[in-house]
């Protein structure tokens, strides 16, 4: 038994009291350590509080997601290696040279933890920066998606000054549509009205007539700044109170009051691009819009991010993974088998989110014949009013 005990401890010190009673500069570099941890969280939140309530953390939120992991991870992992650097400095003076006995001295352990703990804060950072990046990704394929939605309606409802027509201009067809006569056709060329009247006509197959050529090098490009500014307009009329109701909204308040822009665009797709007056919802609203955005299965990729970089950890220390695997493997049964109803739902929640099954507000009718509308989405149940 003392064998396995010694197989599995870390160089010649089997607790973490024996390893700092061997070093006057490992129990420095403990109280460096906890109390730069403390000043680093104290002072992440503070970041992370104060940019939540400024503008910027509104109009570009992945970037502000973005700064404040990896900002947390930069000074946690500059704070560590600090003292690693110092434990290595101070072990040159304070340990005389020994015959190497295939042991780990004080310092090399206290290394060794700090080496640790720069692998867990960079694997815990790398599994949030990630889904940051993909989550991006995807917002710029469902505002290409806008756009075309944007193009095929001719503009939304709430466009400034005409802003399809800044961008694109109708052009005529070259050859005379079959539903309407030549002298009709012509007439409605000299008019503005008349133009404006063949560009939305259909004919009786429902195909409209003519096309579009664009008046600008970069319609896709224009219509994203233009899409911000409305944006922009809207926060502005939160945070000023020039809106139908009066009242300003705080950035940064809890329960959200004011939707990003990403939440923003998706409420928009939701409810078929119309305007989104400002302040027009209680208190709260905009959070629970903001939870309720569509799911990915990317979810789970921080999980098993994180997970790997425990498993290699583990295994630098020298841990049986085999032995490891069993134990954790027996344990993942027992509780999949028990949690196994719960994780089926919750997997059904991630498609039906990914793939818009169903959103909030569509009419569904259920297997018993109950005909209803989807009020709420959530990961164990699902509520049809």
């Amino acid at each position: 038994m003392a064998e396995e005990i010694t197989e599995f401890s870390a160089g010649q010190f089997e607790t973490v009291s024996q390893l700092l009673a061997s070093s006057v500069s490992l129990q420095m570099a403990l109280i460096v350590l906890v109390v730069g941890i403390i000043i680093i969280v104290t002072v992440y939140r503070k970041f992370s509080s104060w940019i939540q309530t400024q503008k910027f953390s509104y109009t570009h939120p992945h970037i502000s997601r973005f700064a404040r992991t990896a900002m947390l991870a930069f000074f946690a992992i500059g704070l560590v290696s600090s003292v690693n650097v110092y434990i290595q400095v101070f072990e040159l003076f304070e340990e005389q040279p020994e015959i190497s006995t295939g042991e780990l001295t004080s310092s090399q352990t206290f290394a060794k933890i700090l080496n640790t703990i720069n692998m867990l804060v960079i694997g815990y950072t790398v599994s949030q920066l990630i889904p940051v990046a993909l989550n991006k990704r995807d917002k710029a394929i469902f505002e290409r998606e806008d756009f075309e939605k944007w193009k095929e309606m001719g503009g939304f409802p709430d466009d400034e000054g005409d802003l399809f027509h800044k961008i694109f201009k109708w052009v005529p067809p070259k050859i005379l549509p079959k539903d309407l006569t030549k002298e009709e056709f012509e007439k409605n060329l000299q008019t503005k009205e008349g133009l404006s009247f063949l560009e939305k006509y259909r004919t009786s197959k429902g195909v409209t007539i003519g096309g579009y050529e664009k008046l600008v090098d970069a319609p896709f490009k224009d219509w994203k700044k233009a899409v911000r500014e409305k944006y922009e307009k809207y926060f502005d009329d939160c945070v000023t109170g020039n809106n139908q109701t009066g009242r300003k909204l705080v950035p940064g308040t809890k329960p959200r009051e004011i939707y990003p822009i990403d939440v923003w665009r998706e409420v928009k797709r939701q409810q078929g691009y119309d305007a989104i007056i400002p302040a027009s919802k209680p208190s709260g609203h905009a959070e629970l819009k903001e939870e309720r955005v569509p799911k990915s299965a990317k979810q789970v990729i921080p999980i098993g991010i994180f997970v790997a970089t425990v498993i290699g950890v583990v295994a630098w220390w020298g841990v049986d993974l085999f032995i490891l695997a069993t134990a954790t493997g027996g344990m993942a049964l027992g509780v999949g088998l028990a949690l196994k109803e719960t994780l089926e739902n919750y997997f059904a929640y991630i498609l039906i989110r990914k793939d818009k099954i169903f959103t909030e507000g569509d009419r569904v009718q259920l297997e018993s014949g109950y005909n209803g509308l989807v009020h709420r989405i959530t990961p164990r149940v699902t509520y049809v009013r």
